[in-house]
């Protein structure tokens, strides 16, 4: 299992809970959300080039009634620094060189954070088994199936937040932006990991981040 603090920015606040013993021991008190790992030979991440990795996309919401939600076709790839070993999880697990796909790795330093766009023929052709066209035939209409399908079940709670904005600024004109975290199963089956509405891609540790998320 996955446990992420609500508190804390980025992959710092994730941890993976496993065994009997450890997946007991979670913390009494604070924000938190935990989540089934893919990663585990029952339910295997599709690998890039043999490194685990998960993708950040952008989308916006124009309307809530009705619904209307715009997703961009091009966004990052986040590739772990070390190459996925599935032989020994029970040791490695804490190996977050090998399963954070966005966290810093000091031992690799210059494969980390490794970021590619998901447009780039490199990055569709490093799928296994899944390469080349494959994932913009099969994968790409998942992803936003299970989008889509995520945005439905807080339509409840974005309809509160229109109606409340509505009371405050009945003529304002606005959008909803949003960063969708999504992880691929080796089936090429696609799990959102969180929803952000302030994931932006800024700062030193990402490579030209500000700009490509202000384009």
């Amino acid at each position: 299992w996955i446990r992420k603090d609500k508190r804390v920015w980025g992959p710092a606040g994730a941890t993976i809970v496993s065994g009997a013993g450890t997946s007991k021991r979670l913390p009494a008190e604070g924000s938190y959300v935990v989540q089934q790992y893919v990663g585990t030979p029952q339910q295997p991440p599709l690998l890039w080039d043999g490194h685990k990795h998960d993708l950040r996309l952008w989308a916006v919401i124009a309307s809530v009634r009705p619904l209307r939600v715009y997703l961009l076709q091009d966004g990052w790839a986040r590739v772990a620094a070390r190459r996925y070993d599935a032989s020994n999880l029970a040791e490695n697990l804490g190996d977050t060189c090998m399963h954070m796909s966005a966290a810093p790795c000091d031992e690799l330093p210059e494969a980390s954070p490794r970021l590619m766009r998901t447009n780039l023929r490199r990055y569709r052709e490093g799928l296994r088994p899944h390469g080349g066209g494959a994932f913009g035939a099969d994968i790409w209409p998942q992803i936003e199936r299970v989008v889509a399908k995520t945005m439905l079940l807080a339509a409840p709670l974005l309809e509160g937040y229109e109606s409340m904005l509505r009371g405050a600024a009945a003529g304002s004109r606005r959008v909803g932006f949003l960063s969708v975290d999504v992880i691929l199963g080796e089936d090429g089956r696609p799990h959102v990991e969180e929803v952000n509405a302030n994931g932006f891609l800024v700062g030193e540790r990402i490579p030209r981040g500000a700009e490509y998320t202000r384009d």
